[in-house]
């Protein structure tokens, strides 16, 4: 019987009811994986990015089997990848899932050098669960350890067979994990030992580090117990939701035909005793499957993070030649792109789905020892290209002899194949083995929630070219910005906020099972949004897009005008749902289902270190258009219902450090009256069409107050014009041009003409002014005036440098104030300050502070 099994092929099920779970001795761990294509596509160009891992792989598999090198991960870009968390307060990353790798590893700070990545960094110092590992030479037994008695730590270092590798300490951490089809949905493990690696070279294409699932003690494995399985849907499918792993002795899927499973060097070997197709055994010596016991060469190794099948030569020809014989002639081979350097991809014209899918092709079987077998159809044997070019998912193992079996073994199943009943006779052993600790709350009437902002150029950075990009963003914020106030389109927040390279971001995860997203945090808008599946069309996201098919506590919200007074609601009679749809000034928008969903947040500076909010109304878009560039969505902290403010009380803060400086780690936003900061000056606050209104009086430079008629400040009662905002949707800060003429000229008179203009390519619409000089040394050093904006009662928000000027280059600064048709104060201008707004007394108040000194780490 043809089965997908060896001892680690398998499926899943569990139910949760219960938010968090603290893992004990060998419990069960079930968790949904990431098709890597959800965060990155590889395109047909790319062809040759599978070609070089699939032959880097296949030396480091080589290299490790037979001792020759010190390296237990290999990145690559077709691997599954699992979403965790590490630290306290735990910060998400994106682990690529390798039964090759015995470590878990991921990148941290302090980086000595460290690759891009699309999520935080972690940052060790700030966790309250991290603890260096010693170098136990009888329990770690890897020569790539080396104590460092300077610093006290077990460094570790891995080399790789392309020239990448890593290094960094040996640490033990808290991991969280993100649980499905249990009764929690979120799970911890603590004094997980993983590599901290702060040294990191290389040419990953997605995630963050590597989950190891090899059989050495650094293992993960061994954290649960003896057994784990996973279930691969389509691999060319990223949408199919029931990709699986599992860890545990009483949860993992032990099913079908079993083969012997040996282990050498931290690696799974099976015994594969022939190849068929159609049932027929191709003419190939046994003896070419077997490892060579004397020097660990040979042998067949199971490995998720190899794509493609690797096969001795002699194993491979026969397997390719039957292949091309079942062709008969039908299709010729293709050429393949020069950057494929190895040729070693066999590549053909032909209509993948129409000449083998549809028209049925042969089944390969690999026949292990004790009977078990592994059927491949079409869509394991070939990956599609383009529409008319396909190629063998086989491969000649280049100047070795090692047989590899890759994850592209995976058949396309039946549409719930990995996807487990609703019953289990997992379900009562499971409650035996957890255990309940009190690190998360579920929220109630007004609570306090302090989280952690990430800055965005941790996710994208800025470079000096971009200066388009802050010009745009800023004529369209503000277009945002007045419409909104005039009420002449019908949005609640602008999309075009994650082009503005300083927005700061909030890390939450939606649903149950959660699903983690990085939102904008957004003054200037109303409601929580982000991009949902099925997609009619979405922009492109770093992270999974939301299913909330696959979320247990989703539902649609009802269109109660009383409540939600938004003229871009619309019930649809035929779907029995709310929909919403938004416009914009530049031509984007987005629409989609008016929901009700549960939130998790990563709380930091309280006892818990999760917390759950249930019910929280946001927008569920299926349809969205623009072109934001980093973020997957808008955490809305305006007036207006939608605002999650008012489900916290009527109280909150935040604090912004220092905008160029992406590691700065005190960045937070507090939501609720018992916690959040109200500190030092206030001035009135004006609340109009769910924007923050504060009443400049005057502006000064050095102490010097401009001749600017007060007037222009003020907002038109009768129009809703005018006025001045504060938002921290825009990076810049806008005025009007009677108070930005003044001051611009003020500006320039205090240069007494050292910087002349530099011509950064704008057009003539808009104009950020930018000099040549070097900002650190011409302006920080050398010293500038203190520019300051007089509130009503007294109140006084003081820019130094760095709130006034933005460094573009070495040698080119621009002013972060421009001209705009209406004031707004933006993050630039209110960093290094806490900002406490006090919705119940109409308060706004500003400390300038070091935003590391408010809480008690």
């Amino acid at each position: 019987m043809a089965i997908h099994v060896t001892p680690l092929v398998y499926l899943i099920i569990l139910s949760f009811s219960i938010s968090v779970v603290l893992l004990s001795a060998s419990p069960t761990l079930v968790l949904n994986l990431i098709h890597p294509h959800q965060i990155s596509s590889i395109k047909p160009s790319h062809v040759y990015l599978i070609e070089e891992a699939s032959t880097a792989r296949l030396d480091y598999l080589q290299a490790k089997a037979t001792g020759d090198i010190i390296a237990h991960i290999s990145p690559l870009p077709t691997a599954f990848l699992v979403n965790i968390s590490i630290g306290s307060p735990p910060v998400m990353q994106l682990l690529h899932m390798d039964t090759g790798s015995d470590l878990t590893w991921l990148q941290c700070h302090p980086c000595t050098n460290c690759y891009p990545q699309s999520m935080p960094i972690f940052n060790p110092s700030r966790s309250y669960t991290y603890e260096q590992e010693f170098c136990k030479t009888s329990e770690y037994s890897m020569p790539s350890l080396r104590f460092n008695p300077t610093t006290r730590s077990c460094d570790y270092s891995m080399k790789y067979m392309d020239k990448t590798g890593s290094r960094g300490t040996l640490a033990k951490e808290t991991l969280w994990f993100n649980t499905i089809y249990g009764e929690f949905s979120s799970a911890s493990l603590a004094d997980v030992v993983f590599g901290c690696g702060h040294d990191n070279y290389g040419k990953p294409q997605q995630g963050t580090g590597v989950l190891g699932l090899g059989y050495e003690k650094f293992s993960l494995v061994h954290k649960f117990g003896s057994k784990f399985s996973y279930c691969f849907g389509s691999l060319d499918d990223p949408s199919y939701p029931h990709n699986v792993l599992v860890l545990g002795d009483d949860g993992a899927n032990i099913l079908g035909d079993t083969t012997p499973l040996e282990t050498y060097r931290g690696l799974y070997y099976v015994k594969v005793k022939a190849i068929s197709v159609d049932g027929i055994i191709l003419p190939i010596d046994p003896l070419l499957f077997q490892r060579n016991s004397q020097n660990g060469s040979g042998g067949t190794i199971l490995d998720t993070g190899t794509t493609l099948i690797n096969l001795v030569k002699e194993v491979y020809e026969h397997l390719k030649n039957r292949i091309e014989d079942v062709f008969g002639g039908r299709f010729t081979k293709a050429d393949m792109p020069n950057s494929v350097k190895n040729k070693v991809l066999e590549c053909y014209n032909g209509d993948f789905e129409r000449d083998l899918v549809e028209s049925g092709f042969p089944i390969v079987t690999f026949h292990f020892s004790n009977g078990a077998e592994l059927s491949l159809d079409a869509k394991s044997l070939f990956m599609k290209l383009t529409p008319n070019l396909f190629c063998l998912t086989i491969s000649p193992s280049i100047g070795g002899h090692l047989n590899v079996i890759g994850s592209s073994i995976n058949s396309i199943p039946p549409m719930r194949a990995c996807e487990v009943p609703t019953k289990s006779k997992t379900r009562k052993t499971m409650k035996k083995k957890l255990i309940f600790p009190n690190r998360v709350n579920i929220f109630e009437a007004s609570p306090t929630l302090v989280l952690n902002l990430v800055h965005s150029h941790q996710i994208y950075s800025l470079e000096p070219p971009r200066v388009s990009h802050i010009k745009e963003a800023s004529v369209e914020r503000l277009d945002y910005l007045k419409a909104k106030t005039t009420g002449d389109i019908i949005a609640h927040l602008s999309p075009n906020v994650p082009i503005i390279p300083q927005a700061f971001l909030v890390n939450i995860s939606i649903g149950s099972p959660p699903v983690t997203q990085l939102l904008h945090m957004d003054t200037g808008s109303d409601l929580l949004w982000l991009q949902c599946r099925p997609c009619i069309n979405c922009y492109a996201q770093s992270l999974p897009i939301f299913d909330p098919s696959r979320s247990y506590t989703h539902r649609n919200e009802s269109c109660r005008t009383s409540e939600y007074s938004m003229p871009s609601l619309r019930f649809n009679a035929k779907t029995r749902s709310c929909e919403y749809s938004m416009r914009y000034m530049d031509g984007t928008g987005s629409k989609g289902i008016l929901a009700r969903e549960m939130l998790m947040f990563n709380t930091i500076y309280d006892e818990s270190s999760s917390a759950a909010l249930h019910d929280v109304v946001f927008g569920c878009g299926h349809y969205n258009y623009g072109d934001p560039l980093v973020g997957t969505g808008i955490l809305g902290l305006g007036y207006g219902e939608f605002s999650l403010v008012h489900r916290f009380g009527t109280k909150f803060s935040y604090c912004f450090g220092s905008l160029d400086d992406p590691s700065y780690p005190h960045n937070v936003l507090v939501l609720g009256d018992d916690g959040a900061n109200i500190l030092g000056d206030t001035t009135p606050l004006e609340i109009y069409n769910g924007f923050y209104y504060v009443t400049i009086e005057a502006i000064s430079v050095d102490g010097i107050i401009l001749p600017i008629d007060p007037s222009v400040f003020n907002r038109n009662h009768q129009t809703g014009l005018g006025g001045t905002i504060i938002d921290t949707g825009n990076s810049l800060t806008s005025l009007v041009e009677e108070a930005y003429k003044p001051l611009k000229n003020k500006i320039e008179e205090v240069f007494e003409g050292r910087f002349t203009a530099a011509d950064v390519n704008q057009d003539d619409m808009f104009k950020v002014e930018c000099y040549n000089g070097n900002l650190e040394r011409d302006l920080v050093e050398s010293g500038f005036p203190s520019v300051t904006f007089h509130f009503s009662d007294g109140a006084e928000l003081s820019l130094d440098v760095k709130s006034v000027f933005m460094k573009l280059s070495p040698n080119v600064f621009c002013l972060a104030v421009t001209p705009g048709n209406i004031n707004s104060i933006g993050a630039t201008a209110q960093q290094s300050y806490n900002i406490g707004y006090d919705l119940e007394a109409k308060k706004i108040s500003f400390e300038r502070i070091d935003c590391g000194v408010l809480f008690d780490y």
